[in-house]
């Protein structure tokens, strides 16, 4: 997956909001039902105070809790069927693909990506 990415940092720059990451951003919840075979890739945080939270859900550490669930987790989820299941966690993430003839980390793992589905189809 971030085979030919070249930092532990990446999706920094983008049209949308500037990142990959910064809306309408989702993260794993087990009491919101993500499965446990559910593997965390990648996750971005800090968002600000503004950044929109769904004040209906309830956190039982509160607003400790609430605050450091306010990211966005990139997700793969390998199924029996021998298909997969991956989320950017981000609409913006398409913002931050490179321009034709460029290539960046975000471009890099999209590729990877789609090599991967494209070799167990």
């Amino acid at each position: 997956m971030f085979e030919g990415v070249e930092s532990a940092i990446f999706g920094d720059a983008g049209t949308v909001l500037g990142a990959a990451a910064g809306y309408e951003v989702d993260a794993t919840n087990p009491a919101l039902g993500t499965p446990p075979d559910t593997v965390v890739l990648a996750r971005a945080d800090g968002f600000p105070e503004a950044h929109f939270h769904d004040p209906t859900r309830w956190y039982e550490g509160g607003d400790a809790e609430r605050h450091a669930r306010r990211a966005a987790e990139m997700t793969l989820r390998r199924l029996r069927s021998g298909g997969a299941i991956y989320a950017t966690s981000s609409v913006a993430w398409c913002g931050a693909l490179p321009d034709p003839g460029i290539m960046n980390d975000v471009g890099q793992i999209t590729l990877n990506m789609l090599g991967t589905i494209q070799r167990h189809s």
